[in-house]
């Protein structure tokens, strides 16, 4: 059986300790097939990066 792409997206704005921790929450879910979108909502240039 094949299972379906699942897409997390997830939007943020100066605030790299809740990104770490959102994206370490998806990535530790059983299910495999999963895609992360991260969608920076103009932090001030690479001080976030």
């Amino acid at each position: 059986m094949v299972s379906g792409l699942v897409s997390v997206i997830i939007p943020t704005y100066k605030r790299p300790n809740m990104l770490g921790r959102a994206i370490d929450s998806v990535l530790e879910q059983s299910y495999s097939n999963i895609e992360v979108i991260v969608v920076d909502d103009n932090s001030d240039g690479d001080k976030y990066r």
